[in-house]
């Protein structure tokens, strides 16, 4: 069978590591995926790693949702590709993936990760309403949600698959927290994710500004990279913060830097079934 998944990016995201899990599973089934990323993604590890674990990566970056010129570039590469199923994550990779799918003659699957879309959601639900041959929620909450807006369109609920995260020797725990931290006896509060709005870490440092004062040895580390992160760096600094929490970027050890820190932090405006949290 030949299947393609199609998604906004492959930067950290819920949604994006799936992508890796789904790569491994498919593999073993000796179905070999193509991964169609609708953004250039050079500093993140997980096209690399996708590419390790069998499948084929492409990307197709555009200067706004409604750039034509990728758009007929993704269309020339489903007709020449002639997918048997084209699945879909995410906003952007929804609202195209769809339009493309009906131009083509692509069955097209979409798979609704949140509760919301943060931009387009109204255009989103016509085109599934009109063009998604199944629609799949990765949450009760998610599919409820989206039950009114998709008038009784009948969502298959497929809960977002985990793996155990092993523990840490008691060395390598302690020279993780030393990198994230310098001194790894302060008590260290993680969390990860697309650092964006809907994401709320504006909302964790104003509220990490007022846990500090009753705990000063406090840390707060974020892993992820997002459109939002210089607004975040100029939050820290007009808090003074800076001696209390650290970006770390583009990480492919996020489960490790779990396992290392003393407390998981979600501040997500809006989730669906996020996969850090049932990792953490």
């Amino acid at each position: 069978m030949h299947i393609a998944q199609i998604i906004d990016t492959l930067y950290v995201g819920g949604a994006e590591q799936l992508l890796l899990t789904y790569t491994k599973k498919s593999v073993a089934r000796d179905i070999h995926p193509t991964i169609i990323s609708l953004s250039a993604c050079e500093d993140s590890p997980l096209p690399e790693q996708l590419i390790q674990a069998g499948a084929k990566v492409v990307e197709f970056p555009g200067r706004n949702l409604f750039d034509p010129f990728r758009f007929i570039r993704l269309l020339q590469f489903l007709r020449h590709q002639r997918f048997d199923v084209l699945h879909a994550h995410l906003e952007y990779a929804v609202i195209l993936g769809i339009v493309a799918g009906l131009i083509t003659g692509t069955p097209v699957v979409v798979t609704l990760h949140s509760i919301r879309m943060q931009y387009w959601g109204k255009l989103a639900n016509i085109l599934i309403r009109l063009g998604a041959q199944q629609v799949i929620a990765v949450g009760p909450s998610v599919a409820k949600t989206y039950q009114a807006t998709l008038h009784g369109r009948h969502i298959s609920v497929e809960v977002n698959p985990v793996a155990l995260i092993p523990s840490l020797a008691e060395t390598e725990c302690t020279a993780l927290r030393r990198e994230i931290a310098i001194d790894p006896a302060r008590p260290i509060l993680f969390s990860a994710g697309r650092v964006t709005a809907a994401k709320g870490f504006g909302y964790l440092l104003a509220a990490l500004d007022i846990l500090r004062r009753t705990h000063p040895q406090v840390f707060l580390a974020i892993a992820g990279w997002g459109w939002s992160l210089d607004e975040l760096t100029a939050q820290v600094q007009s808090l003074n913060l800076q001696n209390h929490v650290r970006f770390l970027g583009l990480r492919d050890d996020v489960p490790r830097l779990m396992v290392a820190s003393d407390i998981y932090v979600s501040s997500s405006l809006w989730e669906g079934m996020p996969v850090s949290i049932l990792e953490a």
